[in-house]
């Protein structure tokens, strides 16, 4: 009995610290990003924004109310590089955004990178990054 004990903890112990395959990262930030997210600007009062992400890679960011219009968008997650990564394609013009993203239950903040920048080592405020802190909103839940 000792024996097979020894055996189950000498199994268990390393798979359970093994990392999780990039397959499995990507799929789970895919499916978890999606719907509607409010917040604003990062270390600033106030919450105007809303962010969508639809499943079929279009997305948007409306602020200004209800009566405002979505400035649409598209999007692909890079959840494989580090730190996470989305590139993000704005209006018709589709004009391309390197993002970092951190992504964690219903909070997610979206790194806008400035031409120029390198990419950061994360998703904080800094020269050359413009930030946004977002919540899940309650439809969304």
């Amino acid at each position: 009995m000792r024996r097979f004990a020894l055996l189950v903890l000498v199994v268990a112990v390393p798979a359970a610290a093994a990392p999780v395959p990039k397959a499995v990262k990507k799929k789970d930030d895919a499916r978890a990003v999606l719907g509607k997210w409010q917040g604003g600007l990062a270390g600033q009062q106030g919450g105007g924004y809303v962010f969508r992400f639809g499943d079929d890679g279009t997305c948007g960011i409306t602020s200004g109310g209800p009566n405002a219009r979505e400035s649409g968008a598209a999007y692909e997650l890079h959840p494989d590089k580090s730190p996470r990564q989305m590139t993000w394609w704005n209006g018709p013009e589709r004009t391309e955004w390197r993002c970092v993203y951190e992504l964690d239950g219903d909070t997610l903040k979206v790194a806008f990178v400035h031409a120029g920048t390198d990419i950061p080592p994360d998703a904080a405020p800094r020269a050359g990054v413009t930030v946004y802190e977002l919540k899940r909103t309650a439809d969304d839940k």
